[in-house]
């Protein structure tokens, strides 16, 4: 009862169905008792094309037009609700031409008079094993259609279909290509289907789309690339009430929606697949597509947006460097050096042709400072930041011994006590380098090749150590010589070989000469005389 009155009354009229009378009567009396008793509200002017379920009420329950009607000679009159009336519009006749087409066209709608469609979906609806909605879908360039059936087995595997809901739209005169048009039949596919589920008290256990059109299909399942609005808006909507494992490929001379984009003759309508259905659906074997459509050539499809490659680039303060990461590309000093230094000059004259002459000597000192600023500033960030608001440094930080601060050009340095020295300043206040792996290796990599006649391995390195002395020079150097082979051997220890076994014989217990051996290898002394210095052997 609660169902009848909130899904199938419209305004004050209601409609509905029953399978019995029984059950139509049991259903009308409940709810004229239930308004009259909680609303207060009379439902009467029943109407019904069983002379039975008339009977069952008063004679004032009844429609106005029914109350003195015998329902068992006269017979039923036309009922109208929600009717509308036309009123004659403009009174110039038509033309003789213009007249004869219309009469031509009335006489082809007169067999629509005898048109009849079943109201029921399927024999015994009530009693059905599965229940499944296909839809389908199809366009051209006069029209675009959907039309939706109802398809049922019983308990024996027997199927059948009914027709539910079709409906059609003028396909517009320009600017649609027959993609878009299929695309758009689609959506009308996907608006009928949720207009019956919204409405159609079954539940359906399966609900399957079906289109001829495999660009259709491609677009509809295409997750790579973006399309453009008018793809992407109607790609959307029907995703957002189906899937792509939903929809099925039907040829179009087994898709009744075919009928609904061309003209079909009236009197040819009742037994158009249109109302009969699809015949495959009569088949007791349903087959899921399983094939993956895929757009031939997306890069010459109009709908699919280009590809786009984008570089970010992030902006950060000259203090902070570029990244000592990237400085890794470099196997030497000198090499990333001369890079640094071009890279500088090549910014600051905007790829003008004279930044190849950028490689001067204040070129390559800026570029070490810069270097080295990145680096310091990767590695010591929180201790410069403290320096710069002249706060403390943490204890626990590798520099806060050497009493570190920053020179004039924004480099750290450490303290020390020979101030008043004639030192230059770098030998006085020394750079402190940040102790990386990777700034090792290019400083390391630096130093020239250990001459192998020499037994130091820092005959010729003195320029080079001292561009690179720091509080941990001495760990810096050793790593070097450890590496390098040269030094390796130089600074190796004496080996000695390894002596044979004591032979059997010098082993085993036994009296003394019981083994004896004679060395006849030599010398054998001959002649020993007496001589100013000692004595002298003679051999022969």
């Amino acid at each position: 009862m609660t169902s009848f009155v909130t899904r199938n009354f419209y305004v004050d009229y209601g409609l509905t169905s029953c399978p019995t009378k029984e059950e139509a009567v049991k259903l009308m009396k409940e709810t004229q008792q239930a308004l009259a008793k909680y609303g207060n509200l009379r439902l009467h002017k029943f109407a019904s094309n069983c002379a039975e379920v008339m009977s069952a009420f008063h004679a004032s329950d009844l429609a106005s037009n029914l109350k003195d009607l015998d329902l068992e000679c006269d017979s039923k009159p036309l009922q109208r609700s929600l009717g509308l009336s036309w009123d004659s519009i403009g009174t110039q006749p038509l033309t003789d031409e213009t007249a004869d087409e219309w009469k031509s066209w009335r006489d082809t709608i007169i067999p629509i008079e005898t048109l009849r469609i079943p109201r029921t979906y399927v024999p015994y609806l009530s009693k059905p094993a599965t229940k499944e909605l296909h839809v389908l879908s199809d366009a051209s360039e006069k029209a675009i259609a959907a039309v939706a059936y109802l398809r049922t087995t019983d308990s024996s595997g027997e199927p059948n279909i009914g027709f539910i809901l079709g409906k059609a739209k003028v396909a517009p005169t320009s600017g649609h290509t027959i993609p878009r048009l299929e695309l758009s039949a689609a959506v009308l596919a996907v608006e009928i289907t949720q207009t019956i589920m919204d409405n159609l008290d079954l539940h359906i256990d399966t609900v399957k789309f079906y289109t001829d059109s495999k660009v259709v299909l491609c677009y509809i399942s295409y997750e790579t690339r973006r399309f453009f609005i008018y793809v992407a808006n109607r790609v959307e909507k029907i995703r957002k009430f189906s899937s792509p494992s939903q929809w099925n490929y039907e040829p179009t001379n087994r898709n009744p929606a075919d009928s609904g984009t061309r003209s079909v003759p009236a009197h040819e309508i009742h037994s158009s697949e249109w109302l009969l259905g699809p015949k495959q659906l009569l088949s007791s074997e349903q087959k899921n597509s399983e094939d993956i459509y895929q757009l031939i050539d997306p890069e010459e499809d109009g709908e699919i947006r280009a590809t786009v490659n984008v570089a970010k680039t992030f902006s950060t303060p000259e203090h902070k460097g570029i990244g000592t990461d990237r400085f890794n590309r470099f196997s030497n000093w000198t090499s990333l050096v001369r890079a640094i230094a071009f890279l500088k000059g090549f910014s600051r004259l905007h790829g003008s042709k004279q930044a190849s002459s950028m490689t001067s000597l204040d070129s390559f000192s800026n570029a070490e400072k810069f270097i080295l600023i990145s680096a310091q500033h990767e590695v010591y960030g929180d201790e410069i930041d403290c320096i710069k608001r002249q706060e403390q440094i943490n204890k626990r930080s590798p520099i806060a011994d050497p009493n570190p601060f920053l020179d004039e050009q924004g480099l750290l340095r450490v303290g020390g006590r020979i101030d008043k020295s004639d030192l230059d300043l770098r030998e006085k206040k020394t750079i402190d380098r940040p102790w990386t792996p990777l700034y090792s290796d290019i400083i390391s990599s630096t130093l020239p090749q250990q001459d192998k006649t020499s037994r130091s391995p820092f005959h010729r390195w003195s320029d080079s150590i001292r561009m690179i002395l720091d509080r941990r020079s001495k760990t810096l150097i050793s790593s070097i010589i450890h590496k390098f082979v040269t030094c390796r051997k130089l600074r190796g220890k004496t080996e000695y070989q390894i002596m044979s076994d004591l032979p059997e014989d010098r082993l085993e217990p036994s009296p003394p000469f019981t083994n004896v051996g004679i060395d006849t290898f030599g010398p054998w002394t001959i002649v020993s005389r007496k001589t100013r210095g000692g004595y002298a052997n003679s051999k022969r």
